[in-house]
């Protein structure tokens, strides 16, 4: 079956409604499954976000292994380039 777009319920708000009255209306069955509906749209968003924000490791960084702390220079011996990655 085929629902045109126009008639999907789609967004946080129409979801969080059809929550509120199959809710009220003792329709637990359904409830539950808008409620997960709902978790899958604020993870989705959430991804959306942050997937337009800029990147915690650039791509073009790589130094070489001699631009490394001391202590780590002897483990990275082996790389001539590695990624750096920081919290």
């Amino acid at each position: 079956m085929h629902v045109p777009n126009s008639a999907r319920t789609d967004s946080f708000a129409d979801k969080l409604a059809l929550l509120a009255d199959t809710h009220a209306a003792g329709n637990r069955d359904v409830a539950m499954s808008l409620a997960e509906s709902i978790k899958d749209t604020l993870g989705f968003e959430r991804r959306l976000v942050i997937s337009k924000t800029a990147p915690t490791v650039p791509a073009d960084q790589w130094p070489v292994g001699y631009e490394l702390p001391a202590a780590w220079r002897g483990w990275a011996a082996d790389a001539s380039r590695l990624a750096s990655v920081s919290a």
